[in-house]
């Protein structure tokens, strides 16, 4: 599997979003699919309120905008970088040598 960074990622849904064009609600299955995630965690994010979701009439299915979820990937990823940035800085206020600084920041990799 291949990472890409944000400019990269944001080109790929982009070019998604002009291939889909009006049919940008996806079920939860389809989501986890392209969040890399099983559908159960999707129904957490969705359960939680941090994901908003609509259900189909005719069967009930949540459904969720791509839209939404590459805003919420987004906010995941700055939220992520923030908090790994706010461990750095406290390793190297309780001076931490560069080996430990490692070995603590690569637990929440």
């Amino acid at each position: 599997m291949t990472e890409l960074n944000d400019k990269a990622f944001e080109a790929a849904m982009n070019a998604a979003m002009g291939v889909m064009g009006r049919h940008r609600m996806i079920t939860t299955g389809q989501a986890a699919k392209l969040m890399n995630c099983s559908p159960r965690t999707v129904a957490r994010i969705l359960d939680s309120g941090r994901l908003p979701f609509t259900r189909n009439g005719g069967t009930g299915r949540r459904m969720v905008d791509v839209v939404d979820i590459m805003e919420y990937q987004r906010q995941e990823r700055t939220r992520m970088r923030e908090s790994l940035d706010a461990m750095r800085r406290a390793a190297r206020e309780i001076t931490m040598d560069d080996d430990e600084m490692a070995a603590y920041v690569a637990q929440f990799d």
